[in-house]
């Protein structure tokens, strides 16, 4: 499964329903010099949205400076 998480003009939020039984995710963000970075975290669904830890990660600081990222389960 891949989703792609944007923050720009989206009206809907994604559901995130089909994702429940994972344990892990790829987060699939671009670093400043453009290149695409994976890191696998924790993933956590909860009445269909999704909850990831970033605290002060590169890639959390990668996904707020890019506005958008991608999510393999």
């Amino acid at each position: 499964m891949a989703l792609a998480v944007g923050s720009s003009s989206e009206s809907a939020t994604p559901d995130w329903s089909k994702w429940a039984d994972l344990q892990t995710v790829q987060v699939i963000s671009t670093d400043e010099g453009g290149r695409a970075r994976t890191t696998t975290v924790w993933i956590v669904v909860v009445d269909g949205q999704a909850y990831l830890r970033t605290g002060r990660t590169i890639w959390g600081g990668n996904v707020e400076r890019e506005g958008k990222t991608e999510v393999e389960g």
